[in-house]
């Protein structure tokens, strides 16, 4: 209750009904309640100054509290698809991976739309998601951006599932027990739908990136830092390999699916940990790279946030600093 409704309700307590006795019984009897009609005001009254909160602006707070989010970029898979993945075509060509550069190009693998990759068992059924990709003649239909997006995001679906689901994969030839994401989040305390939408716009695209089951498997400090919500060591996390090693083209994915997810408003906040990446390359504003001063004071604050009493700066250093205050 507000101040000025608990003023109101002392200043102007409810009257009780009165009260007479009857001439016969010399009992009380109450008398009808009136219908109540309160007065208003007369002009400089003292309580003119009271206030009383309008339903309607009741419902205005509400509707406010409840308002999705609206990322300011747009659909963030449609931008990963068409800025990070790049259109490989309306019908499938041999891949430019570099993971297969010493392929013959006639057995390569075959990638179509935005990053899909064909499989066998789509040959044979001449559809993609439902979607036909081969006609009866075995000739290729051109897909339309439509069925593109509607391919990027099953794609998406299927891997991310893949990701939070996995319980065994292949490694050296043996069929190994793994933890997935779920699972892993759940130690942590913690569980997919608390991360909150951009952090898992960004892990969805990660898994789709590297397939649910690496992602599923090998990212696990990823999830720690998006449990934290540290953009920065959530970018450090984020970095993969290209046919085993660091790239200047991972880095830039990153630092577009943090772009495009609003996690970050340009490359300056997260350049500390993605060395390779170009901001003028990935399409993301370049912004003012901080000082080392700044960063300090950025972890320092970050850490006492977390209600941390110490924090290592920078990270991986070894060297420790106290959140205590002089």
């Amino acid at each position: 209750m507000c101040m000025a409704e608990a003023e109101a309700s002392t200043l102007n307590p409810p009257s009780a009904p009165m009260v007479q006795p009857s001439p016969h019984t010399n009992k009380p009897v109450q008398q009808p309640k009136q219908k109540q009609v309160a007065a208003a005001p007369a002009k400089g009254s003292p309580h003119t100054e009271e206030t009383v909160q309008q339903p309607k602006q009741a419902e205005a707070t509400q509707e406010e509290a409840t308002t999705p989010y609206v990322n300011p970029h747009g659909d963030f898979y449609i931008n990963i698809g068409q800025i990070a993945e790049t259109d490989h075509g309306d019908v499938p060509k041999a891949t430019e991976d570099s993971s297969e550069a010493d392929i013959p190009e006639d057995e390569r693998s075959k990638d179509v739309g935005f990053g899909h990759k064909v499989k066998a068992s789509e040959n044979t059924s001449r559809k993609i998601h439902g979607i036909t990709f081969i006609d009866e003649k075995g000739n290729y239909v051109p897909l339309t951006l439509e069925n593109k997006k509607h391919i990027l995001r099953e794609d998406m679906k299927a891997e991310l599932n893949l990701s939070r689901t996995i319980k065994t994969r292949i490694k050296d030839g043996k069929k190994v027990k793994v933890k997935n994401w779920d699972q892993k989040l759940k130690e942590k305390g913690s569980s997919w739908d608390k991360l909150g939408e951009k952090y898992r716009n960004v892990l969805t695209s990660l898994a789709y990136n590297t397939g649910g089951t690496v992602a599923g498997d090998e990212f696990d400090k990823v999830l720690d830092a998006a449990i934290n919500k540290d953009v920065v060591d959530f970018a450090k996390e984020l970095r993969r390999n290209d046919d085993g090693e660091k790239t200047a083209g991972m880095d830039n994915r990153v630092l577009r699916e943090l772009y495009y997810a609003d996690l970050i408003k340009n490359a300056s906040e997260v350049s500390s940990v993605l060395p390779l990446a170009n901001a003028t390359q990935a399409g993301v504003p370049a912004g003012t790279p901080k000082t080392k001063r700044e960063e300090f004071q950025a972890a320092f604050k970050a850490a006492k946030q977390k209600g941390a009493k110490i924090f290592e700066w920078p990270k991986g250093s070894g060297k420790k600093y106290s959140t205590k205050e002089a």
